[in-house]
């Protein structure tokens, strides 16, 4: 075998190697499902509204399966116009079946469809990422609905969405004073002893709340006849750096989880696929230097 053949033998080794590590990160990869463009007169969510709706940060894995077809990250331009010409990134083509795409960095995030048509028709979006630990922009937290209207309460808005260290909420529309408490005051609605107090209009105007840790939170209205109308809600706060995969489950409401509670929202990996990581990794190893030395002493020779 001549010295050429060699390099390429190793080269082809490499390229088969990464091969398998990308596809075992893609199985690992669960992300949240993109909603296609709805069909013609539906009426329904484009991809676009449904991406201001969220929230992203660095590490969190957006899943495309339903686009049904090639999906390309472009620059802002190429967005506007729906030029398929130069993306920066392909998947999801039919050659490249993995649907799942990772942030790796913060900033917006520019996706069409690979179809100029259906690009046309409503098949792309922007995503907003922020860093981990700097909000995304501050969410405004819906009051409670009117008596009979049937609308949507600030709990089950909670459970809908997906929070992480750093983010912030905007409780202007409680028109009132905004409670943080125990478990207990908030099953009760006890507004006698809060950890905090805001948004009373007593020198305290502001509405805001960030997270700077992870865990469960019990917000209730100042007003207990408020509070019993609906106007409270549990958000659950995932640790930074855990990805985020869908929004939690609603829990029971004699079933809060404690505030000290670690967040079990994230599941760990499965163990036997640690256990073939680590063996792919080994073999890995053992195969690259088995042919750096072959070749080192093919040259030497």
């Amino acid at each position: 075998m001549g010295s050429l053949d060699q390099h390429v033998f190793a080269a082809c080794v490499c390229v088969v190697l990464l091969a398998v590590f990308s596809a075992v990160r893609g199985d690992e990869l669960d992300g949240v499902v993109v909603p296609p463009a709805p069909a013609n007169g539906s009426g329904g969510e484009t991809p676009g509204h449904w991406a201001t709706r969220h929230r992203f940060h660095v590490g969190d894995v957006l899943d495309f399966k339903n686009w049904n077809g090639s999906v390309l990250l472009v620059l802002r331009a190429d967005y506007e116009r729906c030029g398929v010409a130069s993306p920066l990134v392909l998947f999801a083509d039919g050659k490249t079946h993995n649907t799942m795409f990772e942030f790796l960095g913060p900033g917006l995030h520019y996706f069409i469809a690979g179809s100029p048509s259906r690009c046309e028709a409503g098949q792309r979006m922007v995503v907003r990422v922020a860093s981990c630990g700097a909000s995304a922009g501050a969410a405004t937290v819906p009051p409670a609905p009117a008596n009979g209207s049937g609308g949507e309460t600030p709990n089950k808005w909670a459970m809908r969405h997906r929070f992480r260290i750093g983010d912030v909420l905007d409780f202007k529309k409680w028109n009132g004073s905004v409670l943080l408490v125990l478990r207990a005051d908030y099953e009760r609605c006890g507004a006698a002893s809060p950890f905090m107090r805001f948004a009373d209009g007593n020198g305290n105007t502001d509405a805001m709340f960030e997270f700077l840790g992870h865990g469960l939170y019990y917000f209730i209205a100042g007003t207990p006849a408020r509070c019993h109308a609906g106007q409270r809600m549990v958000v659950r706060v995932a640790p930074c750096g855990s990805p985020l995969t869908s929004a939690p489950a609603p829990a029971p409401a004699d079933q809060v989880v404690q505030p000290a509670a670690p967040d079990q929202s994230v599941p760990s990996p499965h163990p036997w696929r640690m256990v073939a990581y680590a063996v792919l990794l080994f073999f890995a190893g053992f195969i690259f230097t088995a042919i750096c030395i072959f070749c080192l002493m093919r040259c030497c020779c």
